[in-house]
């Protein structure tokens, strides 16, 4: 049997350079902690202002495309289309719908309340609103005048923001509407060519078995398309063997 002075000499603790290398340890297992959750944070705020500032551009655009059905409506100037007949472009940008030439992401439609409006609008700090213009009374769609102070605010994206709410200077991209007014493949585009035009809205005909077809009005966005409306109120070709009618039935 050992006695009680050897099992005390064999006894020992911690030493005080064990415990200054358990707390280095134990600092740097929280700092990484800290800047994980830091991160995840940062993330998850980015993610969720991202999410709610596109789904408001989203919803506005929705709303915006039910105004657009209406370019075209009791505009007594489209011509009648006889059997095999199509429109004149020209008279549809005149009359109807046109993309503004110099900015794609304007465009201008026309109907019996007159002359109608909607306009994309990016902003310096990567943010975008999107404007509509109620109808004004207007000759056709060049005359239309705008008066400032109008437009109706159907959307705003706000810009990416740090955490002490300033925009952030090297923001990744404003919304999918962040686009430059010479865009060539981005912007407002009517599209009225053969095999491309489209009958009634969200499809409830097929092609074949409608006796007119309409032109339409897609919104793009680095070539990817956001959304296509069909302008069912313009007639611009009647197929042989239609009915003759007026181009805003």
């Amino acid at each position: 049997m050992r006695s009680p002075k050897v099992r005390q000499a064999r006894q020992r603790g911690y030493t005080l350079i064990s415990l200054m290398v358990g707390l280095v340890i134990s600092l740097l297992t929280i700092a990484a902690m800290l800047a994980v959750y830091k991160m995840v944070v940062e993330v998850s705020g980015q993610a969720s202002a991202d999410s709610l500032r596109d789904g408001q551009v989203a919803s506005g655009l929705l709303a915006a495309q039910i105004e657009l059905h209406e370019a075209g409506y009791g505009v007594v100037e489209l011509p009648e289309l006889s059997d095999g007949e199509t429109a004149d472009a020209s008279q549809i940008g005149l009359y109807a719908i046109a993309v503004d030439a110099a900015d794609k992401r304007n465009v201008t439609w026309r109907s019996s309340e007159g002359c109608a409006r909607l306009e994309i609008a990016p902003g310096n700090d990567r943010s975008v609103a999107v404007y509509y213009q109620k109808p004004e009374p207007c000759a056709d769609i060049p005359s239309a005048s705008w008066a400032e102070g109008k437009q109706v605010l159907v959307a705003y994206g706000q810009p990416w923001k740090e955490r002490d709410g300033t925009a952030a200077a090297n923001a990744a991209s404003g919304t999918y509407l962040d686009m430059a007014a010479d865009a060539g493949d981005s912007g407002f585009r009517i599209v009225n060519s053969d095999g491309e035009r489209c009958t009634l809205p969200y499809a409830q005909q097929a092609q074949a078995d409608s006796p007119t077809e309409s032109p339409r009005i897609v919104l793009e966005s680095g070539g990817r398309e956001l959304f296509s409306t069909c302008l069912s109120n313009i007639v611009a070709m009647r197929k042989a063997g239609a009915p003759a009618s007026g181009s805003g039935t």
